[in-house]
């Protein structure tokens, strides 16, 4: 059966453009390199995309924590720019607190040979409850102070002296307290989102990297952005020198709506000094002054579970087997599945890695030592020394007192911050030469030290294999280029910036998962092109997932504000608003270390294309086309943006059939939104018969009463069953090849004065 049909609107308030694209498939490798590919290849094997064996992070973002000023800052770290800045408490308050001393009065006498004893006259030592106790004496004619713990103690110590009648009396005093917030580590999560953990308050908080909550109903995110141009520091001539944002571009504490969790953790004064994400997206906060982790969900906020450690936790890392490492005073390793502690090494540690072989990694913050651990016997591999280097110190380089020019050996690159890069270096911050070291993790070998900011604390990779230095007494990163090793730029941040956590989300994407992207533009020539779906073939297996994810934009209105929508393998997309571009992110992530998702091919629908999907030999061809060929189009129309509600507007419809098939039935009808379950009016329902050419119709809109935004849809079918709702019924398995198409428009409607 050939069929030509042509719908075409009249309305004198719009230009009528031509609806109608062909899907895409995209399968080869040139088609895959039509988009941008981090950390997947189509070069293992052609044709399809796998994870690369090295990856990094796939977010171009760093989240620094601005300690002393109790906030957070979001850099995009291709440019440096500041993107945003994010209070993460209430401002600083005092508390009354309470404490008691213990005061004691001691009487005591000496005993000089035969004399009589002699009295010393009393004291009072205002000492606290952990002290031990101690006694004032005047023996050698000056003041002098001896610990005691007994009268046994006493008299074996001192023979000639001895105390009686010690009196002890306890007093509470008040005084007040500042709190802060104090944020102190940070980790990033699969969305780039960032948890925050909050020393001072006892709390962690949860950012988002896109989109945010609406709590306000004003129809937009409120959130801080774009506040600080934010250009290269000179640390040279002030390492303090902080020109990021200023307070006024912050919202305040809660107004943020990208700010979505704040969690008390732990007992009072907890202190949370550390954090991790797992390959479950959950989050591990250990707690200073508990000797405990709090395991969180990812997405809900709630508290899974607590685990006891033996000591206070100050840094964390997830491997690729989902082992956490705790460095507590020696080194915990608890499988985060479970939460049952495996073991515990005996080796002091303060900042620990591993990196992408599963090797831990120690820096000797009490010296110059780096240290790898096999993680199964807990026995020290190799000591790699972070060597001497001698320098002309200039104010770089330099601690704040030093002399400018002068010769120095460093003698103490007290080792900080610790990471692995992608080439399987580690790299080390050394707080005292203001410096970073990169060795060789197979010999040790010092490959280069690199002068960097003021006390540098943390180091991370970004999304293209560049380092980042977090330097504390500069406020400032200072950047080093992946491929020359040199500094690239140093940018501000507000102050007291540290380090602490997965800032970019490297260890998370690279080493607890592997992550890769495949980030795709698809152009569909047309304007407010409606998207029907996508539909991909792909091999994923356990362990391993692949995700998309879409929106869509005209060319002229690209905005990072667009909300990102989830795709479902061949499921109609729903909550994606018009455009000519569909922006089209894969992920890939694997937990596993050695298997990898695939992806074959990747389908793109427009809306209209579903005519083409279900029958095959319909062609969707613009109406100025001559074609012999089964013809159907559907033509925009538009009614005024602005209408004023509980009115009627008035439409004219042309149509006709250039050929005729009395055996052929059709039905073209009008839909709105605010009553999707029955027409507005059927325009038309009958045979498709030439000698209606050309047919005229006349209808009028009711506009709803109450002000808002609407949409109004045109459907015309071969089949009256497909044109029964708003959103039109899509064929069935049964269902003879039938035909459906639609055009929309979106109605504002205002108050009539």
């Amino acid at each position: 059966m050939r069929i030509a049909l042509f719908i075409i609107l009249y309305s004198a308030l719009s230009t009528i453009s031509v609806f109608g694209q062909a899907a895409r498939v995209y399968t080869s490798g040139a088609h895959f390199d039509e988009g941008e590919l981090l950390d997947v290849n189509h070069s293992y094997v052609h044709d399809q995309l796998q994870l690369s064996k090295h990856g990094t992070t796939i977010f171009p973002i760093i989240w620094i924590a601005n300690t002393d000023e109790g906030t957070v800052s979001k850099l995009d770290t291709q440019t440096g720019r500041e993107l945003g800045r994010y209070y993460t408490g209430p401002p600083d308050y005092d508390v009354a607190r309470y404490t008691t001393h213990r005061y004691v009065n001691y009487e005591t006498k000496w005993y000089c040979g035969t004399r009589l004893p002699y009295v010393v006259p009393k004291y009072r030592d205002k000492i606290g409850y952990k002290d031990r106790q101690v006694i004032h004496t005047t023996k050698t004619g000056k003041e002098a102070w001896r610990v005691l713990r007994s009268k046994r103690d006493i008299a074996y110590k001192h023979a000639d002296l001895y105390v009686t009648k010690p009196v002890i009396r306890e007093v509470t005093e008040k005084y007040y307290e500042t709190i802060r917030p104090y944020p102190i580590a940070t980790a990033m999560d699969f969305e780039g989102n960032v948890w925050v953990a909050n020393r001072g308050y006892g709390t962690v908080i949860k950012i988002l990297n896109e989109g945010g909550f609406d709590s306000n109903e004003n129809e937009r995110i409120d959130t801080s952005k774009n506040i600080s141009k934010n250009k290269k520091s000179d640390e040279n001539k002030n390492s303090k020198k902080n020109d990021g944002a200023s307070h006024a571009n912050i919202l305040p504490w809660w107004q943020d709506e990208r700010v979505v969790f704040n969690i008390e953790v732990g007992e009072e004064n907890s202190e949370p000094t550390t954090i991790a994400v797992d390959a479950d997206n959950n989050v591990w906060v250990g707690l200073y002054n508990e000797n405990r982790y709090v395991k969180i969900n990812g997405e809900t906020g709630e508290k899974l579970a607590y685990v006891d450690v033996p000591g206070s936790p100050v840094c964390t890392v997830i491997d690729g087997n989902g082992f956490l490492w705790s460095a507590d005073g020696g080194i915990t390793k608890i499988f985060t599945r479970t939460g049952m502690v495996i073991g515990h090494l005996d080796i002091e540690a303060y900042s620990i890695t591993v990196d992408n072989a599963d090797r831990l990694w120690v820096a000797d913050t009490k010296g110059e030592l780096v240290l790898q651990v096999d993680t199964n016997s807990g026995h020290v591999v190799s000591e790699y020394y972070n060597q001497e280097i001698q320098t002309n110190r200039n104010e770089t380089l330099k601690p704040d007192d030093a002399v400018a020019g002068e010769e120095n050996i460093l003698e103490d690159n007290t080792n900080r911050g610790i990471t692995p890069d992608t080439e399987g270096n580690i790299w080390v911050t050394n707080l005292n030469s203001n410096s970073v070291t990169r060795f060789n993790r197979e010999n040790g070998e010092a490959l280069s030290m690199i002068p960097v900011g003021n006390h540098p604390v943390g180091i991370a990779v970004d999304s293209k294999k560049n380092m980042w230095a977090v330097n504390r007494y500069s406020g400032s990163v200072t950047k080093i280029d992946a491929t020359t090793k040199e500094v690239e730029g140093t940018y501000s941040v507000g102050t007291g910036p540290c380090g602490e956590g997965d800032i970019t989300g490297f260890k998370l994407l690279s080493i607890t998962t592997r992550t890769g992207l495949w980030a795709l533009t698809h152009d569909s020539g047309e304007s407010r092109t409606s998207w029907y779906n996508l539909s991909w073939n792909s091999d994923e297996p356990d362990g391993t997932q692949i995700s998309v994810r879409v929106r869509s934009s005209e060319p002229d209105d690209v905005s990072d504000d667009i909300p990102w929508v989830s795709a479902e393998n061949g499921v109609d997309l729903k909550g994606i608003s018009d455009g000519q571009l569909l922006h089209i992110e894969t992920k890939f992530i694997s937990a596993k270390r050695n298997a990898s998702p695939i992806l074959f091919d990747l389908t793109v629908t427009p809306r209209i294309d579903y005519l083409r999907k279900e029958c095959r030999d319909m062609y969707l061809l613009p109406a100025d086309k001559q074609s012999n060929s089964n013809v159907i189009c559907l033509k925009r129309w538009n009614f005024p943006k602005k209408a004023p509600a509980n009115r009627y507007i008035m439409s004219n419809v042309r149509w006709e059939a250039v050929r005729e098939d009395p055996k052929t039935e059709i039905k073209i009808g009008i839909f709105g939104s605010w009553r999707p379950q029955e027409p507005i009016c059927v325009l038309y329902e009958g045979p498709l018969s030439k000698g209606l050419k050309p047919f005229e119709k006349d209808f009028s809109l009711h506009v709803p009463k109450r002000p808002g935004n609407y949409r109004i849809r045109l459907i015309a079918s071969i089949g009256p069953e497909f044109c029964n709702n708003f959103y039109g019924r899509e064929k069935k398995e049964n269902d003879a090849p039938q035909i459906i198409g639609w055009s929309e428009m979106r109605l504002s409607t205002r108050n009539h004065n």
